[in-house]
């Protein structure tokens, strides 16, 4: 599945001050999650995707973009507007 990216995140201050993994984590929730932004992490998995330690610790760094669901899911609530644009029922 193709997707949309912000190329201004890099100019974006909440961005730049991410920890090098928590900038990787971010990029890999946007790749995996689901149509809706809603994404399940293994952390072992998303270590060795992204190359580094993924963890807990890590998620905190992005907690004020993203909610956390049951069952071990996370929302990223700006995913929708973001690819979608503003949706309708028709």
């Amino acid at each position: 599945m193709k997707r949309f990216t912000d190329t201004d995140k890099w100019t974006d201050p909440w961005f730049r001050k991410l920890s090098s993994s928590a900038k990787q984590l971010w990029g890999y929730m946007l790749d995996q999650c689901d149509k809706v932004g809603l994404v399940e992490i293994d952390f072992e998995l998303a270590s060795s995707d992204c190359g580094q330690k993924i963890t807990e610790k890590t998620m905190l760094e992005i907690s004020s973009r993203i909610e956390v669901c049951e069952g071990g899911k996370y929302f990223i609530p700006k995913f929708i507007h973001f690819q979608y644009g503003k949706l309708s029922h028709s």
